[in-house]
């Protein structure tokens, strides 16, 4: 089976998933919300994508938390390892772990802000129906 063996393509195929699916989710939100004709219908929608919304951005917040956690953990441990002189290798370990974070936070932020478009898109329907 063939796979990706460079991780800055991977890196950059799963960053390019995140921004795709925010944008498919957008421009789903914006085709039901303008083609419904009923303002109270629209209202009602709106008001389930925000839902929709908030469910994602605490999923996603804890998803950040426990991540976090992890990579805090992991971080502890490795200069643990460091300061006993236990693994040579300890320096590059430390540099892939903070690597790896920094790869989660930036799709995470990207996450983040797409759903704060949706907050934006759902609100300015609610408002604009009123």
């Amino acid at each position: 089976m063939v796979g990706i063996e460079n991780p800055k393509i991977w890196n950059v195929l799963k960053i390019s998933w995140t921004v795709a699916r925010g944008i498919l989710e957008l421009t789903i939100m914006v085709y039901v919300l303008g083609a419904i004709l009923d303002p109270a219908d629209t209202v009602i929608v709106a008001v389930l994508g925000i839902i929709y919304a908030t469910i994602r951005s605490a999923a996603l917040f804890q998803y950040f938390t426990i991540t976090q956690m992890a990579w805090a953990s992991d971080r502890q441990s490795l200069e643990r390892q460091k300061r006993l002189g236990e693994d040579p290798n300890v320096d590059r370990e430390i540099a892939n772990t903070d690597a790896s974070m920094s790869r989660i936070l930036i799709n995470s932020y990207i996450a983040g802000a797409f759903i704060a478009l949706q907050y934006l898109v759902c609100l300015i329907f609610i408002f604009a129906k009123l």
